[in-house]
């Protein structure tokens, strides 16, 4: 019976309706007028009451605060990865300019010259000591980019092609054949080390000076010296060499190119760099000396005359091209190095 008995007390209150607000009178259990007080709120003290009110404010913040820290990291991680793929270009071009020479001095050698037969064992050598640093790097990088498989399917292919012994021919086939193959590799590092991606204005056009123009025009040379080194000991030149060679030498040809023409390779290499030259005044004072230098070298070389018993031309003799544009190779492959 003391459990029934409870104890009402009386509250005015205003009820709002059409005619305005009426006053009202309600009895009202007293344990409920009392539960704000003596529950969890009622027996904290004020500074606790009013942090626990400030307390929602800040989920904001820290969720803002969070968001920063990540895009931090991610920007972070961008230029990491961008640096080592960087690393790797430079590993990879340089292996691919030593198979080229290795290429070069191969084809003089099965065709007779056996002058070059030495410093073509040293370009071997270094060609294997290049396999020998990209796999040392993508092991102390943990390979990021997932490169293993696929270097040593080329090295593999490397070790197969330096044990033949054949004509100059096949031998410049399975070289080319290689270096294209390191040219993919050079697109899969710029794509997924983020370079491709890069949203500033001189590194694209660097990346794609490196990537796509350079080689083209480094691979052009020398197969001309390998194919022109091959016809000179051999004192022969056949039809399909002599196609190959007008070919090769007129992508080279840097000139003003009709609508109805294929622009040479040289002229989308230099319209490349001239663009990246543009984008940043820094890169202008850093490369424009180098880039200056071979141009002028490229266009002496172009005037030179040609060699005895040859129709007179005015493309460019290979040796003196492939030497003016290596100022600017190894300018392009180490950029200044950006700021976070």
């Amino acid at each position: 019976m003391m459990a029934l008995q409870r104890e009402f007390h009386e509250v005015e209150v205003k009820q709002v309706g059409l005619l305005g607000a009426q006053p009202r009178k309600l009895r009202v259990d007293a344990e409920l007028l009392e539960a704000p007080i003596t529950g969890f709120f009622g027996n904290l003290r004020i500074p606790y009451k009013l942090a626990l009110l400030v307390l929602p404010l800040l989920f904001p913040l820290f969720y803002l605060l969070f968001s920063l820290v990540l895009e931090q990291q991610a920007d972070i991680n961008f230029v990491r990865a961008e640096k080592q793929g960087a690393l790797l270009l430079q590993h990879t071009s340089t292996l691919i300019k030593n198979i080229s020479e290795h290429r070069s001095m191969s084809a003089a050698v099965l065709s007779g010259n056996q002058e070059l037969a030495i410093p073509r064992s040293q370009k071997a050598e270094e060609v294997n000591r290049g396999f020998a640093l990209l796999e040392q790097t993508l092991r102390s990088e943990g390979d990021p980019l997932g490169l293993g498989k696929r270097l040593e399917a080329l090295k593999v292919r490397w070790d197969t092609t330096l044990a033949l012994n054949t004509n100059a021919e096949l031998y410049i086939r399975e070289h080319t054949q290689l270096v294209q193959q390191l040219f993919a590799l050079n697109e899969q590092i710029a794509a997924q080390s983020n370079l491709l991606l890069d949203p500033t204005v001189q590194v694209y056009w660097l990346v794609d000076s490196v990537v796509y123009r350079l080689p083209q025009v480094m691979e052009a040379l020398s197969l001309v010296q390998g194919l022109g080194s091959a016809a000179l000991q051999s004192k022969t030149l056949s039809p399909d060499q002599e196609r190959r060679l007008s070919g090769l030498l007129m992508a080279l040809t840097s000139r003003n190119s009709q609508p109805w023409e294929i622009p040479s390779v040289t002229a989308s290499l230099e319209r490349s760099i001239q663009n990246a030259l543009q984008a940043s005044p820094n890169l202008e004072s850093s490369l424009g000396e180098q880039v200056s230098s071979a141009r002028s070298h490229y266009r002496r070389s172009s005037r030179a005359g040609p060699p005895r018993g040859a129709q007179p031309t005015d493309e460019p003799q290979p040796d003196a091209v492939l030497r003016a544009t290596k100022p600017a190779h190894r300018s392009l492959l180490c950029p200044p190095e950006r700021e976070l």
